[in-house]
C-alpha cells in the first residue's frame, strides 16, 4: 500500500525510536507479531480521553474519537480526491470490487460543490464557443 511521504517519514522515525527495523512491525505487540484491533481501540480511547481532558482545561471542545475504519474511509477519500483511480485504491484496500471502493467517495466534504463548479465552467465555455461560432457564422 502506498504511504504518503509525510506519514512515511513519521512512521520511519517512530520505528527507529522504538528500536525496531527491517521487516519489524511498527505497531505490533512485538516486533514480529501483529496488533489486535481491540488493543488499538483501547489504547486510542485512552489517548482521546487524555487529550480531551487537556482540551477542556484550555476551554476547547472535545474531539470526537475515530477508529481504524474511519481512517480507512479518509484514506480512500483522499486518494480519490488526489486522482488515484478507484481500481488502484480498491487494490490497496483489499476490496474485491470497484463498487465497494466507490461507496467511500461521498465522504470527502465539498466534492459535490467542486464538481458543480467544474460543470458550470465547462458549460460556460461551451456556451461561449457556441456564441462565437454563431457570430462567425453570421459574418460570412
Amino acid at each position: 500500500m502506498p504511504i504518503i511521504a509525510v506519514l512515511h517519514d513519521y512512521l520511519s522515525d517512530l520505528k527507529e525510536t522504538s528500536g525496531r527495523d527491517g521487516q519489524d512491525f511498527v505497531f505490533g505487540f512485538t516486533a514480529d507479531s501483529v496488533f489486535e484491533p481491540s488493543t488499538v481501540r483501547m489504547r486510542a480511547a485512552k489517548v482521546w480521553k487524555e487529550a480531551n481532558v487537556v482540551r477542556a482545561e484550555w476551554g476547547k471542545p472535545p474531539l470526537n474519537p475515530i477508529g481504524l475504519h474511519e481512517l480507512r474511509h479518509s484514506y480512500v477519500s483522499m486518494m480519490h480526491a488526489a486522482g488515484v483511480p478507484l481500481e488502484l485504491i480498491g487494490d490497496y484496500c483489499g476490496h474485491s470490487t470497484v463498487h465497494m471502493t466507490n461507496q467511500y467517495r461521498h465522504l470527502l466534504k465539498g466534492h459535490s460543490d467542486d464538481s458543480t463548479k467544474k460543470a458550470d465552467a465547462y458549460l460556460a465555455l461551451a456556451d461561449s464557443a457556441a456564441r462565437i461560432a454563431q457570430l462567425e457564422g453570421g459574418e460570412e
